[in-house]
């Protein structure tokens, strides 16, 4: 059966009977749905509303991909594919060779495509450095005694073979569970391929292959795996491996609806996103020593503990200043934040000693940045009366590519040299 693919957008809806979704499709996302405590998507009747998860879905012979959107003009899915794919690399949580948005358009592929050729691309360096060799212990029939005998196994197999020794001992070779790992990534991608160019370099590449062991991999595996000096170059392709084998679920009885996924909920991209922007820009940083952190933790209540997605610490010229910022994947029509990230935003003033917070939101509509002080409460010292949480909505975009220099221009909106406070310890 050939195969092909729907292109949705988050927050949006897939029916059976769209595009050539069957009943068989929903229902093996509604199994995957199960298997993750259905957080992915919502169900409904013949039906699946997609939420902030997005990402790529492979079922059977047909592709999924569920794209971000911040934009009301543009259902332009390339401009949202390539964004997705810059961000996914900026925040480190997929690799990829970059694409530019222009080359997506031209090539037409698929996340998932795209995703294969990086692993594939990788296995190759792999194969010509040369497969890294451990020493293990093997027991075989040798024509030569080495190692321990194994008396019983000797006598079941050469009673009549005394020329050779049934024994336990060390060989040096790449049959270890770091190429096991890589062999047992390789051949799901033999099955999943659709792209006979990938396809034809995977069948060239499990050639290397052949001599590695078939194993049953789980995530014990990679967790015990310990990577020295030889095995480093091996950290990326191990990587990409395991999201292909952890989100892999191959259909045992028929065959026909094999499914892999890699979902990610975009709350956690863009957070990531943009600590990593900011944490670029502020290495270049000309006016002030910026120091951004992500995820400090600090005691709430009782062993609860909370947590803001990013910390600017400032030093000016002996001033200093703490800035606060969370990050939301919402699209606000108004200047007008929730009731419970304003409570989010006070604890965290008060917590980490900031007298300015920011929530930041990509820019759909045109909104200006707003900002707001929380009033003053009696309970609180005075140093910390008439501190504020300001909004901040960023304009992503320079035409269909994101903005290369978006971190700097973020800082540059947020420090404000004349606002600064003394800044206290965490």
């Amino acid at each position: 059966m050939p195969k092909h693919s729907i292109q949705r957008f988050e927050y949006s809806v897939l029916r059976v009977g769209d595009e050539g979704f069957s009943t068989g499709h929903f229902l093996e996302l509604v199994r995957l749905n199960e298997r993750h405590n259905n957080k992915y998507f919502s169900v409904g009747n013949k039906c699946i509303y997609f939420t902030q998860y997005v990402g790529v879905i492979q079922v059977g012979n047909l592709t999924i991909e569920v794209l971000p959107k911040a934009d009301l003009s543009s259902n332009d899915v390339n401009k949202w594919q390539s964004a997705f794919i810059e961000m996914l690399r900026v925040s480190r949580l997929l690799y990829f060779h970059s694409p530019t948005y222009a080359d997506l358009r031209i090539r037409n592929v698929s996340l998932l495509d795209l995703f294969f050729e990086t692993f594939i691309s990788e296995v190759e360096m792999l194969l010509r450095l040369g497969l890294v060799k451990k020493y293990r212990l093997a027991e075989r029939n040798v024509g030569v005694l080495k190692g321990k005998l194994l008396f019983p196994q000797n006598v079941k197999y050469n009673s009549f073979h005394a020329e050779r020794f049934y024994t336990r001992h060390q060989i040096y070779d790449s049959n270890n569970i770091f190429n096991q790992i890589i062999a047992a990534a390789v051949r799901v991608l033999q099955k999943a391929l659709s792209n006979s160019m990938l396809f034809d370099r995977v069948k060239n590449i499990l050639i290397d292959f052949q001599e590695i062991d078939d194993i049953p991999i789980t995530s014990d595996n990679f967790d015990n795996l310990l990577f020295d000096r030889k095995t480093n170059a091996y950290k990326r392709a191990i990587l990409i491996s395991k999201m292909i084998l952890m989100n892999y679920s191959p259909d045992i009885v028929g065959g026909q609806y094999n499914i892999l996924s890699l979902l990610f909920d975009m709350n956690k991209v863009f957070e990531k996103y943009i600590y990593y922007i900011l944490k670029d820009a502020a290495s270049e940083f000309e006016y002030c020593d910026v120091q951004i952190k992500g995820q400090v933790n600090r005691k709430f209540w009782n062993h609860k503990t909370i947590r803001p997605d990013i910390i600017i610490n400032l030093n000016c010229d002996g001033h200093s200043e703490r800035i606060i910022l969370d990050t939301k994947w919402k699209v606000l029509k108004q200047p007008s934040p929730s009731d419970l990230d304003l409570k989010q935003m006070y604890a965290y003033n008060l917590h980490f000693g900031a007298k300015r917070s920011f929530l930041l939101y990509p820019k759909v509509f045109d909104s200006d940045h707003y900002s707001g002080s929380f009033h003053t409460s009696k309970a609180v010292k005075s140093e910390f009366t008439n501190h504020q949480c300001n909004l901040y909505f960023i304009d992503m975009f320079d035409g269909d590519s994101l903005k290369k220099e978006l971190g700097k221009i973020i800082l540059r909106d947020i420090i404000d040299e004349d606002k600064l406070t003394v800044i206290l310890p965490l």
